[in-house]
């Protein structure tokens, strides 16, 4: 049984948490329509705002397009039931990239609704790096988070921990 659709305010304050996402350059090579009849926002590629001399080969674009669409779930998560996402939903339109069900039926990821209220403290630094270390209990902590929580969103990782592969 599926939950009352969002109003259209909402999903447009969803979309505007997901496009606060990082990307190259802060290209956004991506884009949100949202279909009125089924209540659903979908993410295309936008191929015209992508860098082809930073990025020829498009490494970049599923990633920064991944975090977009990552922040459109924190959005959610933070106002009720958890998405449901299809991923790559028509193999004959490559650039459909995804579909957000916001009104789906799965409890909310109760970790990531404070996240919301972060992602528009985004920014990018030019500056450079510090050459310092990472403190032993951050990357303890990293080490057992990352994974758990790739694997909560059916996206395996496998980490690093000082040389090995776990």
């Amino acid at each position: 049984m599926s939950a009352e659709p969002f109003d259209e305010h909402t999903v447009t304050a969803f979309v505007a948490d997901a496009t606060a996402a990082l990307s190259l350059h802060n290209a956004q090579p991506w884009t949100f329509r949202y279909f009125r009849g089924t209540g659903v926002p979908r993410l295309y590629a936008d191929l015209e705002r992508t860098l082809p001399r930073t990025d020829s080969e498009k490494r970049a674009l599923h990633p920064d397009r991944g975090t977009a669409l990552f922040n459109l779930g924190v959005a959610d998560a933070a106002a009720g039931p958890a998405p449901e996402a299809r991923l790559l939903p028509d193999p004959a339109d490559a650039e459909f990239l995804a579909e957000a069900h916001l009104h789906g039926t799965a409890s909310a990821d109760k970790a990531l609704a404070p996240l919301r209220s972060t992602i528009h403290r985004r920014h990018s630094s030019r500056h450079p790096f510090h050459d310092e270390g990472i403190p032993a209990v951050v990357q303890e902590r990293l080490y057992y988070a990352i994974p758990s929580t790739a694997s909560r969103r059916s996206a395996p990782l496998r980490a690093r921990r000082r040389g090995v592969v776990a």
